[in-house]
């Protein structure tokens, strides 16, 4: 089966610094960057336009930072999920709003079951959208 984001990690340590990403098929893809069960992992100084979900979606994993990066959403800016322990988002520009919200933090969908501990330990800082305008924050049970 094809991937349907436009990159996929897996790997633990990724730093992902200094890039414009804007995918080619931007309706075609799910998610920019899509990152499952990983651990410190750096996302820094970059542009990043989202598919027809996300520009970020991270599922599990721990000590994720988003920092000094500017998006453009369709759907939505960020998405945490599935349990995960610790991110840092921190001076974040958005030059769009997306059409659902802005930034999703929790568990949903296949990733929640009873007894599963909430996305957590997260710290947010400055955060700015182009326009002015509120940021949308979509909150689960982080």
């Amino acid at each position: 089966m094809m991937d349907k984001n436009y990159e996929s990690h897996y790997e633990d340590g990724e730093v992902i610094a200094d890039r414009v990403i804007v995918p080619p098929n931007l309706n075609e893809i799910s998610d920019t960057l899509k990152f499952s069960n990983c651990a410190n992992v750096t996302v820094r100084n970059c542009t990043i336009e989202g598919g027809k979900e996300d520009c970020i979606d991270a599922v599990r994993g721990e000590n994720y930072t988003f920092t000094e990066t500017i998006l453009i959403p369709h759907k939505n800016g960020i998405t945490l999920k599935g349990s995960i322990v610790n991110y840092n988002i921190n001076n974040i520009t958005f030059n769009a709003h997306g059409s659902d919200c802005d930034m999703e933090f929790g568990q949903y969908d296949n990733y929640w079951y009873i007894g599963r501990k909430a996305t957590r330990g997260g710290i947010i800082d400055t955060i700015k959208a182009v326009d002015d305008k509120p940021i949308k924050i979509k909150l689960w049970d982080a």
